[in-house]
């Protein structure tokens, strides 16, 4: 893929290399966890920043946050291009390992939402989200679907009825284990089906 190999032709040894792909896959884990949990969604090669020096790699333009599934199907945008430079086993642990920290640490994490967020109130409606994430008592599914169903944007039908068909085996459950809710969660971050989604005469680097 073309970001590999701007990546690969980038680097002076094959060390290098190595070094940066960790970091890359590193910062990649902290940015999808990040855009899923504050609802960011869609992240694509528009509004991510590559260190060249490190490769690690950042979003920009958060101007989305909070919307959860009214403006992107996709709680991240895990194309072919960015997968090509990581270990995918090794993306999905690093996920699990941030959620994992966050959810044992919910409690400092809500009181910093809350400090950052103070103009929202003290319980803005989107730290319920949030709040369940960290819980484990939702997954990335379950709350696209639900933002859909409130908004009124076009199409909205043929999008749950998108959704619905991927996760057929979903099984409602009252908590989620970290493993769960990462594995849901890269699913609607990596599928063709949801990834193909895309706003009229946007490119989305697929």
């Amino acid at each position: 893929m073309y970001y590999r190999s701007a990546i690969e032709s980038n680097s002076s040894c094959v060390q290098e290399f190595i070094a940066k792909k960790r970091t890359f896959e590193d910062t990649l884990s902290s940015m999808t966890i990040l855009s899923w949990i504050f609802g960011v969604g869609d992240r694509h090669l528009q509004n991510i920043m590559y260190n060249t020096r490190d490769g690690g790699v950042c979003a920009v333009d958060w101007a989305t946050i909070f919307k959860y599934g009214r403006r992107e199907l996709p709680p991240a945008r895990l194309t072919a291009n960015l997968l090509a430079v990581c270990d995918v086993k090794v993306l999905e642990s690093r996920l699990q390992q941030l959620l994992l920290f966050l959810r044992n640490n919910k409690k400092t994490f809500e009181t910093f939402l809350k400090t950052s967020f103070y103009w929202l109130g003290p319980e803005f409606k989107e730290l319920k989200y949030i709040n369940k994430i960290l819980r484990g008592e939702t997954v990335s599914y379950t709350i696209t679907r639900e933002c859909l169903e409130e908004s009124e944007i076009k199409n909205k039908d043929k999008y749950i009825a998108l959704l619905d068909d991927l996760f057929q085996d979903f099984a409602s459950k009252d908590t989620y284990t970290v493993e769960e809710q990462i594995s849901y969660l890269l699913r609607q971050c990596i599928h063709p089906s949801i990834l193909s989604v895309t706003r009229s005469g946007w490119e989305a680097w697929i």
